[in-house]
């Protein structure tokens, strides 16, 4: 029962994140870069692009919503920090949860 709930929660939570992403996303522009900004190799990631992040052997795979797909040297973890950093900042301008 308790691993059932627990289920059902997450179930829940992606539902709505996906709800809310699409809601925050669909009026505004929130970029996040993938390196340091004086980085060589630094990309802007537009977020309400994105379609699904996976993670490879040293790299992060993005795909885009026009399935286009950037492979980045970079460890799925920090992207995945930027990713939730841009979220938490599209939470605080857009003044959900106040």
């Amino acid at each position: 029962m308790e691993r059932r709930l627990k289920v059902q929660s997450t179930n829940f939570k992606q539902h709505a994140e996906h709800h809310l992403f699409q809601h925050l996303s669909a009026s505004s522009i929130f970029t996040f870069p993938t390196h340091a900004t004086t980085d060589f190799n630094c990309h802007w990631i537009f977020f309400n692009h994105i379609a699904h992040i996976q993670k490879q052997q040293n790299q992060t795979l993005i795909t885009f919503k026009n399935n286009r797909q950037l492979p980045l040297p970079l460890s799925h973890y920090i992207f995945k920090k930027q990713y939730e950093r841009t979220l938490s900042c599209m939470i605080g301008v857009k003044g959900i949860y106040r």
